[in-house]
């Protein structure tokens, strides 16, 4: 719904971010795990997002810079302080 890619099925009513609907720009910003994406098992957290970054970012923006959002992300959730105590994949 947020990101606007489901197909199918039947919405109504409004939905808000912050209280506010969300501009265009906002399903770009949203990231959407359809119920069968398969996540491999062998892969940490930071692989399988820079996996993902390598499918999503365009081409033309270079893989350091790819390689830092995944780590904005990282950290944004939580993950980068876990790893530096040890307590995360």
């Amino acid at each position: 719904m947020l990101s606007h890619r489901q197909k199918g099925g039947v919405l109504s009513g409004e939905y808000l971010v912050n209280g506010t609907p969300p501009d265009e720009s906002f399903s770009l910003t949203v990231g959407f795990v359809a119920k069968d994406d398969v996540h491999l098992p062998t892969m940490t957290v930071r692989e399988t997002l820079a996996f993902s970054a390598n499918l999503r970012i365009h081409k033309k923006i270079p893989p350091l810079l790819r390689a830092i959002r995944v780590e904005v992300v990282l950290k944004l959730l939580g993950y980068v302080a876990a790893l530096a105590a040890g307590r995360c994949c």
